[in-house]
């Protein structure tokens, strides 16, 4: 790992002396914001800019830049309203349209941060952040063809920028046209663009192995794992397991918070490892530094290419041994990136060209499920079959709109067509908004779909009632190419069986692994055709049906999905195993 102190952190003492011995100079303390910004650290930026707004409250470049370390920091509440009154006195500022369609998705107002964007982009068409931002509103919105539309006309025109690149690559794991290699293409091509970011900032990232003292094969093996996850979210639930079952004997692990949400369930996790360090404050540099002070064998991303991610710590090559695991489907294209936790569905040996990092196989499946007994004791039970009752069957899906292509609800329209009088319920966190519930109503009508046989719930409030909500429907209709995760486990532990296709790649492989863990593989489809027919066959068998949703819960917690016991040992003994294999490559 190079990451020497740099002109950046020479300028940024300097400014720290300058601002302390100058409390009222406004430049000062804005100069001083920007390079934390620059450093990651808008926490701090955020108090400097304040400092600068109220010394010179006319100064419009203040307040945007203020507005944007709040967004920075995840202060949305604060910036939004200082961004709506922004956006009517300068009405002709880019940055504001930019930061306030952020501060609007943020919000969960979709349909408006689309027109905020539009906006931003129609005053500055070459604004990285709001090419970037409008792309990922658009697959937001289900239209993530239009959202690669955007961003690659903006890259046409600047190929080189790391934001843009960014959402192109997040966005390409939704598009239903692209190949494997394409989607491989995009990341790579952000991973590039991230180490230009890096050395334009001092940094000097490398692929490279970091030479360390051989490991003594008594001693604990130190893993550390990075996340700005642990908290109420899928990455932590699928982590808890891990933490809660692994070889302490064998083990020490070290969490790295990065993100700033703590609830019950960070509280939990940090009673599970015996080192936990607060990052979300921490630049790269100082995160990297931190890492390889803590003697790290083998670092964990849980992150890839999402929000709040620290790629560009792991491009830093803090560990001698690096892996991305659990939070993203795709590669990071990331050349310090070592292995990929994957397992022989998800990514069969075939698909190894799929992703730049060498697959790490932990089989039966990748993923470990912790169920709601663990993490919310009030969940419901699993309730009576609803087509009992209505005497035709509901379909349902409670993925994010963003999973819905077309080629799957043309699929889903088949299904209907095959069942007299069946409906379909769809419930997702966007679905609140007017302007997604608009876009998805236009791709179930563009498919053939009868409105009169759709539902469209926008989110509950708890966890609770998001599980109770599995009583309204009687199967479950996975999205692809994007496959769901979270949903699909969770359908499964309220009696829901969900029918599942076999993709092309891992985004579109890891519902059929899920099932497969489960012993629910005859529930996973090999073609839409077969998708149609076991969607049908369930529909067609009320009594069989009932039956399986009856036992389905106690199916899913004594199934190797849930044998967190025997997945940490097997995670464990793969994680020992790279890192004996790079000791050994060390000392040859």
């Amino acid at each position: 790992m190079s990451a020497r102190p740099g002109p950046a952190d020479a300028r940024l003492a300097l400014l720290r002396r300058a601002v302390a011995a100058r409390p009222t100079d406004h430049n000062a303390a804005f100069e001083l914001a920007l390079l934390l910004m620059d450093a990651g650290l808008p926490d701090q930026a955020v108090f400097h800019l304040d400092r600068a707004r109220s010394l010179d409250p006319a100064n419009i470049q203040y307040r945007g830049e203020y507005t944007r370390a709040l967004l920075a920091a995840g202060k949305w509440q604060l910036a939004l309203p200082e961004l709506e009154r922004l956006a009517i006195e300068c009405p002709n500022l880019p940055p504001a349209w930019t930061n306030l369609s952020f501060a609007l998705l943020s919000a969960g107002r979709v349909g408006e941060a689309e027109k905020a964007c539009r906006r931003a982009l129609e005053l500055d068409p070459d604004s990285p952040t709001a090419a970037g931002n409008l792309a990922n509103l658009l697959c937001q919105m289900a239209r993530a063809g239009e959202g690669l539309h955007v961003i690659d006309t903006f890259l046409s025109r600047h190929p080189g920028d790391d934001f843009a690149h960014g959402a192109r690559a997040f966005v390409s794991n939704y598009a239903e046209d692209l190949s494997p290699a394409i989607v491989r293409a995009a990341h790579e091509s952000l991973a590039h663009a991230r180490r230009g970011v890096l050395a334009s900032r001092g940094l000097a990232p490398t692929p490279a192995q970091s030479p360390r003292p051989q490991r003594r094969p008594d001693s604990p093996l130190r893993v550390g794992i990075v996340s700005p996850d642990l908290h109420d979210h899928p990455v932590a639930t699928f982590l808890a397991g891990f933490l809660r079952e692994h070889d302490r004997a064998a083990l020490h692990v070290t969490l790295y918070h990065t993100g700033d949400r703590a609830d019950h369930i960070t509280a939990a996790l940090r009673e599970l490892v015996p080192s936990w360090v607060q990052a979300s404050a921490m630049s790269d540099r100082d995160l990297a530094q931190r890492i390889a002070r803590d003697r790290i064998d083998v670092l964990l991303d849980l992150a890839g290419n999402t929000a709040a991610n620290r790629l560009s710590v792991f491009a830093l090559r803090p560990a001698p041994v690096q892996v991305t695991a659990i939070g993203y489907p795709s590669t990071t294209g990331e050349p310090a990136m070592d292995y990929r936790l994957v397992d022989s569905i998800t990514d069969p040996p075939a698909h190894d060209h799929h992703i730049t990092e060498r697959p790490l196989r932990v089989d039966p499946c990748f993923l470990c499920y912790t169920p709601p007994p663990d993490t919310h004791p009030d969940a419901p039970p699993v309730s009576a079959a609803p087509m009992l009752a209505t005497g035709a069957p509901t379909f349902g899906s409670f993925n994010n709109v963003a999973k819905l292509s077309r080629r799957c609800v043309r699929t889903w329209a088949q299904v209907l067509q095959r069942v007299p009088r069946s409906r379909l319920l769809l419930k997702a966190q966007r679905l609140s908004d007017p302007g997604v519930s608009a876009s998805v109503n236009a791709l179930l009508a563009e498919a053939g779909i009868d409105p009169a046989r759709v539902e469209l719930l926008p989110p509950t409030a708890t966890t609770r009632e998001h599980l109770a909500s599995y009583a309204l429907i009687d199967i479950a209709l996975d999205t692809f190419p994007y496959n769901g995760t979270t949903t699909t486990c969770e359908a499964l532990f309220m009696g829901v069986p969900v029918v599942a296709l076999l993709g092309d790649r891992h985004a579109a492989r890891v519902s059929a692994s899920l099932l497969s863990a489960a012993n629910q593989q005859d529930l996973v489809a090999e073609s839409p055709e077969r998708f149609v027919e076991i969607a049908v066959s369930l529909a067609a068998d009320a009594a069989a049906l009932a039956h399986r949703r009856a036992s389905l819960r106690s199916a899913l917690l004594a199934s190797p999905l849930c044998d967190a016991r025997a997945y940490a040992r097997r995670l464990g003994e793969a994680l020992r195993r790279i890192a004996d294999d790079v000791s050994k490559d060390s000392s040859s």
